[in-house]
């Protein structure tokens, strides 16, 4: 894989333009490579995987972040709620 098509798929990944580097992929593929071109190759696409699982695994977390934070919000608001029910059963049953 020449530098050029690396940074070409790099690109095509970052600007997500998915079925453009799936087509380079099966481009690269299919052209004849020395063994040692061929491992390379292989190093690259696996160093180009772990970035995207990365990416998304960091997307992930910020998403559950925010999930969990929006929880404790509800989880806040249900136990206001739930004190001031009390409080009025209280005050009623003193009436």
């Amino acid at each position: 894989m020449t530098p050029n098509k690396l940074a070409d798929l790099e690109k095509l990944f970052a600007e997500k333009k998915n079925a453009e580097a799936q087509a380079l992929i099966k481009e690269l593929l299919s052209e004849r490579m020395t063994s040692e071109e061929r491992g390379e190759s292989l190093v690259n696409l696996a160093a180009l995987y772990l970035d995207i699982t990365n990416s998304i695994n960091g997307q992930y977390a910020e998403a559950l972040t925010e999930a969990f934070a929006g929880l404790k919000d509800v989880d806040s608001q249900i136990l206001k709620k739930t004190d001031a029910d009390k409080l009025a059963k209280v005050r009623e049953e003193l009436k």
